[in-house]
């Protein structure tokens, strides 16, 4: 009777491990002890049994006050199945939308535990999916179904009993002697979700009695759709030529909703890309924040920025050591000597310092004017010049890497001819710390 949970259990586990490199990962189940996430785990440790690593994580939100008995509870389980429960106790901020709140406090729970190819299993089913597509739909976000799975923090999840009724989940649990716990909130109407379950999915189930796996099928649709947009895509890197744009602003907004998803970024609103794009097309510039990452439109190319929360602090200067490799920002400079006739040798005069426009102390060789000009000339951004690295030394500038380079010829005679400033030459070679990271 119980075949059909077990076969989705396999095939779930299966087309991850599938795509998987290496090791093979642990397995771990959502547990908030209720009928659903009880079933599952409940059948997965009856599957796995025997070798596989199982683990149960509990979140513990503290919004109830039964919230303590509900982890006892979940803990008492995992000791009658011999799964290890990890239960932490997180902190939910009150203010705005508490659903919102409540699930990027659980996923990011989640998230912190799995490591390469883990798998995190999650219990919603047939009747979550119709939920999340109704509200979805009144919340003007288009059909955007559940993902049976996709990454998580370093691991994935899977979702097996996407095509599979509640119902059956709870006949299991009442064929097995497995009680589950209640959650006296989930009849709380003020929440959506709440009141599409209880006021509206079971008037059209009554009447439609086959709407949910009709909504499967449309929701598969459009997710293989998106899957494929999803694709063509991400072919594209963190710089584009504006040109890969779609003409029409609907299908250039659905495009950067797509390139911006592959990005971490799902929540963009359609308003706000919507004036992106308008900036894009009537001014010089364009600039959408997202959080610590941000969109850029200048000069036919769109931009992709993401900042690291690794990305060194930058100075006022930083005396140069030749040969080194200097991280600066989210540039990564390698300096070596050479000889005066090295095809790109740069001569240098006393100490080589590194500083950018931003940090940058007077000196009269120094014109904005003429940085200005030079990075124009190169094509740097506006928003990046402010901190592109910027080398000097006791005559003045040396080198702005990949965009201007004093000849080896031109340092002056009198620094020439001085025994504390005699003439050195080296080569410098500048590169995005990311890319740096790639080639490694």
């Amino acid at each position: 009777m119980f075949q059909e949970i077990t076969e989705a259990l396999e095939r779930s586990l299966q087309q991850v491990r599938g795509h998987a490199h290496g090791h093979r990962g642990r397995v771990f189940v959502a547990l908030s002890g209720g009928a659903d996430s009880t079933a599952l785990l409940h059948s997965a440790q009856a599957l796995l049994q025997g070798g596989e690593e199982l683990y149960a994580l509990h979140a513990n939100h503290q919004l109830h006050t039964k919230s303590g008995q509900w982890m006892a509870h979940c803990q008492a389980l995992c000791r009658s199945l011999g799964v290890p429960l990890i239960a932490e106790s997180l902190t939910v901020s009150a203010e705005g939308n508490l659903e919102a709140a409540a699930r990027q406090a659980r996923y990011e729970f989640f998230a912190r535990h799995l490591g390469p190819n883990d798998i995190l299993m999650l219990a919603h089913h047939r009747q979550d999916q119709l939920e999340s597509v109704l509200l979805r739909l009144f919340q003007g976000r288009g059909v955007m179904p559940m993902r049976g799975q996709g990454a998580l923090g370093a691991g994935h999840f899977v979702r097996p009993f996407m095509n599979i009724e509640k119902q059956l989940l709870t006949q299991y649990l009442v064929s097995h002697d497995v009680g589950w716990i209640e959650d006296p909130s989930n009849r709380d109407l003020a929440f959506d979700r709440n009141y599409l379950r209880h006021r509206v999915t079971g008037e059209i189930l009554a009447r439609w009695p086959n709407v949910g796996s009709a909504v499967q099928r449309v929701s598969e649709s459009a997710l293989t759709q998106r899957q494929l947009l999803a694709h063509l895509v991400s072919k594209t890197g963190d710089t584009v030529p504006l040109s890969e744009l779609p003409p029409i602003q609907g299908l250039a907004l659905v495009w950067l909703r797509i390139y911006l998803g592959l990005r971490g970024h799902y929540d963009v609103s359609d308003a706000s890309i919507g004036e992106f794009l308008r900036q894009q097309t009537q001014g010089a510039k364009a600039q959408l924040e997202l959080g610590s990452d941000r969109l850029y439109a200048w000069q036919d190319t769109l931009y992709f920025e993401r900042v690291s929360p690794n990305t060194p602090t930058l100075r006022d200067h930083l005396t140069v050591s030749i040969p080194s490799s200097v991280d600066w920002g989210r540039y990564q400079l390698s300096f070596a000597e050479c000889s005066e006739s090295a095809a790109d040798a740069i001569a240098y005069a006393g100490e080589m310092r590194l500083t950018c426009r931003d940090r940058l102390q007077e000196h009269p060789s120094l014109a904005e004017s003429s940085l200005k000009k030079r990075f124009q000339q190169a094509q740097i951004p506006p928003w990046q010049r402010g901190t592109y690295p910027i080398c000097l030394d006791a005559e003045g500038l040396v080198v702005i890497p990949g965009v201007w380079r004093r000849s080896a010829l031109a340092l002056s005679s009198t620094a020439a001819r001085g025994a504390s400033t005699k003439a050195k030459h080296c080569t410098v070679f500048c590169q995005p710390v990311a890319a740096a990271m790639t080639e490694t």
